[in-house]
């Protein structure tokens, strides 16, 4: 029995036929025509040598056959994949089942091209329908969308030509051209600011000037209308409140009293306002932009309270200012127990220097006449109250100017 002889080609398709066979693991088929060689002798043909039996004897060996082939590894992989597509399909199918279970959900073309001439205002029922908004409204969108774009395109065209026509100045040359300040509100805000501030400061220094020494502690408001040298036409209120408390306590219940409005700042003995004023006239409703300032100065024996207002009327171009002194003082009957207000208060027209003084108008006659009566009224309601509270020694609640 001759050696049976494998090549290295065969070494290698056994060796990939039974790394296939592990990975499917399937029952190994048997056939008679692939069972194991077993060698067999044959009748030596007379006449021939050794050497050319033993040639003959290896051509005529048959090859051998594996079950796993290349061939079956593909039908193999072919049927995996036919499964996962059945098994996508399966997913696919019930997906398509849960859509037909949506209330108008079964819309064909025809109805969704009527969707799309819906009026604007009718809910959406189907989907089909809201599609259809939504592709609206996306339209829309774009179309706004260009034509702002081409407003931003213009203007960007306006504002380059612009530029370019103020940078020629060789033709301005001969010309008289007024270039104003920028406008900035906070800017402004805070200069008037500081200007009453300043006026405070310097209302303070005159304050004794002010006040007649030799007035009575009775009750009193007097208003007087007088024509000022510096300032024009003026009302003078001058006002006396005694009070039934110590100048501390005088002192705190009208500062407590002018708190009412919370103030743009906190500031010991400080207060600054900024607000909208509307007053009914024979004109109509006048809004006044009005800004407030006010100090307290504690001396030794007594309280002074300066303030200083502006107040603009823009739809007039008109402008009034208010300087008012109170000063608190221990009465001479009982200086430990009570104590006095008196008020100085002047209103007046700011005039600039366009608007001589002797020119007027009805509007701001109107406008004048319901100030003064406004600053009146609150002298009169404070008097009142301040004498209340020191009483039943309170905090008062009040009307704010």
């Amino acid at each position: 029995m001759s050696s049976i002889l494998v090549t290295d080609a065969d070494e290698s398709a056994t060796l990939e036929a039974t790394l296939a066979f592990l990975d499917t693991w399937e029952a190994p088929t048997t056939d008679s025509s692939v069972a194991s060689p077993v060698s067999t002798s044959q009748t030596p043909a007379p006449g021939l040598t050794p050497q050319q039996q033993d040639q003959r004897t290896r051509r005529k060996k048959p090859r051998r056959k594996y079950p796993n082939s290349s061939s079956t590894v593909l039908q193999r992989r072919k049927k995996a994949e036919i499964l996962a597509l059945r098994s996508q399909v399966e997913q696919l199918e019930v997906q398509l089942a849960q859509l037909k279970q949506v209330p108008g959900a079964k819309c064909t073309l025809e109805d969704v091209e009527g969707a799309l001439l819906i009026v604007p205002g009718h809910l959406p029922v189907s989907w089909a329908e809201q599609a259809a908004v939504q592709y609206r409204s996306r339209l829309q969108a774009e179309k706004t969308n260009t034509k702002l774009k081409s407003i931003m395109a213009n203007q960007i065209n306006v504002s380059e030509a612009l530029r370019t026509l103020l940078q020629k100045t060789a033709m301005l040359e001969d010309m008289d051209f007024l270039h104003p300040a920028p406008c900035r509100p906070l800017a402004d805000w805070m200069y008037s600011m500081e200007l009453l501030e300043k006026r405070v400061e310097s209302l303070y220094l005159d304050a004794d000037a002010v006040f007649k020494p030799e007035r009575m502690n009775s009750i009193s408001v007097e208003a007087m209308v007088k024509q000022n040298q510096s300032l024009g036409k003026t009302v003078e209120i001058v006002s006396t409140t005694p009070m039934l408390c110590p100048l501390k306590m005088a002192s705190d219940t009208l500062w407590n009293w002018f708190s009412l409005t919370k103030p743009l700042r906190e500031r010991p003995n400080t207060l600054e306002r900024d607000y909208t004023l509307l007053l009914e006239s024979q004109i109509g409703t006048l809004e006044f932009r009005k800004q407030n300032f006010m100090r307290r100065y504690e001396e030794a024996d007594r309280v002074v309270v300066v303030w200083a207002d502006i107040l603009r009327l823009p739809k007039y171009k008109l402008q009034f200012r208010n300087q008012s002194w109170m000063v608190i003082t221990p009465s001479a009957d009982a200086p430990k127990d009570t104590s006095v207000l008196r008020t100085f208060q002047q209103i007046f027209v700011d005039y600039d220097e366009s608007r001589p003084m002797q020119e007027t108008s009805f509007a701001e006659e109107s406008a004048f006449h319901e100030l003064s009566k406004l600053y009146r009224c609150y002298l009169e309601s404070q008097q009142s109250v301040m004498m209340e509270v020191t009483r039943s020694a309170a905090i008062p609640f009040g009307i704010t100017v």
